[in-house]
């Protein structure tokens, strides 16, 4: 089957989803999305810590996803640790709580207008789709944004998921984007900027095929490749 469907968030005030019971797993991946922030970034008080929660993240321990899912606290960390294989997730430990990013949150939850939204729910289900124009390529050279300040195209953003591996570029995205949020830094390509940032850091080896090992000088060689 082919398509999408859009599901509210309201969902989760639903009396079916309210029951009582343990989630499946792709309920407990519906949650995930839910519950990511999918507005600019926020300041979030836990404890007597601030953190900054972006677009796309949450902010809730192992305990908490566990409670939420009638889980046990090892089942949902054996469920994130999967998730992260698959470069659905990363992950990163902060003081009193887990940091849990969506990759490519965008594909899930694009940003739109709200006049487009009004347009596209008073279209005719039989209606016919335009005729093909050139915006196709206009489109592919647009700059999409990934958090709050970094923008990349999808070209850009399938190269350094390439080169790096989803998990890791995702982390180098998140590392721009907080520098420019703390610091004002200005450029004029943030694709250049990510892989100028990993060249001074002395490269990040390319991800290798799967089942193959790298000897240490295979993967320096990856590295300045």
């Amino acid at each position: 089957m082919q398509g999408w469907i859009c599901l509210h968030r309201k969902i989760q005030e639903n009396f079916l989803w309210k029951e009582p019971r343990k989630f499946s797993r792709v309920e407990a991946w519906l949650d995930i999305l839910m519950e990511a922030q999918h507005t600019k970034e926020e300041n979030v008080m836990l404890g007597n810590y601030l953190l900054k929660c972006y677009r796309g993240q949450s902010l809730k321990s192992l305990d908490t996803w566990a409670k939420r899912w009638g889980w046990t606290k090892s089942a949902t960390r054996r469920f994130l640790v999967l998730l992260k294989k698959c470069g659905q997730i990363d992950t990163a430990n902060e003081t009193i709580t887990t940091r849990l990013t969506v990759c490519n949150y965008g594909t899930y939850n694009k940003r739109r207008n709200r006049s487009e939204t009004q347009v596209n729910h008073s279209r005719n289900a039989n209606e016919t789709p335009p005729a093909p124009d050139n915006k196709g390529n206009n489109e592919k050279n647009e700059k999409k944004r990934h958090h709050q300040h970094v923008f990349l195209t999808d070209g850009e953003l399938t190269k350094l998921e390439e080169r790096f591996g989803k998990a890791i570029a995702a982390e180098k995205i998140i590392e721009l984007d907080e520098g420019i949020d703390s610091k004002g830094y200005k450029y004029n390509s943030h694709y250049s900027t990510i892989l100028s940032w990993d060249r001074r850091k002395g490269g990040t080896p390319k991800p290798a095929p799967q089942g193959e090992t790298l000897t240490e000088e295979q993967r320096m060689e990856r590295a300045r490749a």
